[in-house]
């Protein structure tokens, strides 16, 4: 048996070759890995342009002016706006 060594110089010549296959699925697979191997990789599909956000509603709660006692202060309501019923003919 090959030593662990010269059997890993062995994988990473094949994997360098496959890097010129005809079969794209090939080429993209062994060159998403030596990429991997230098430490670059595609950003998580799952965060919003890196900021770790998921996608959907975000709710923020903050303290207001006067809430020093750590309660949460919810901000005012928006008005009601009354009106009348449409008139219908």
């Amino acid at each position: 048996m090959l030593p662990l060594a010269i059997m890993a110089a062995r994988a990473g010549y094949v994997k360098g070759e496959l890097l010129d296959s005809a079969n794209e699925m090939v080429r993209d697979r062994a060159s998403s890995f030596v990429l991997g191997l230098a430490g670059i990789a595609p950003a998580d599909p799952n965060l919003r342009s890196g900021t770790g956000q998921q996608p959907g509603l975000q709710i923020v709660i903050v303290q207001g002016p006067g809430a020093a006692d750590g309660r949460i202060v919810v901000g005012p309501q928006p008005a009601t706006i009354d009106h009348e019923p449409a008139i219908t003919e």
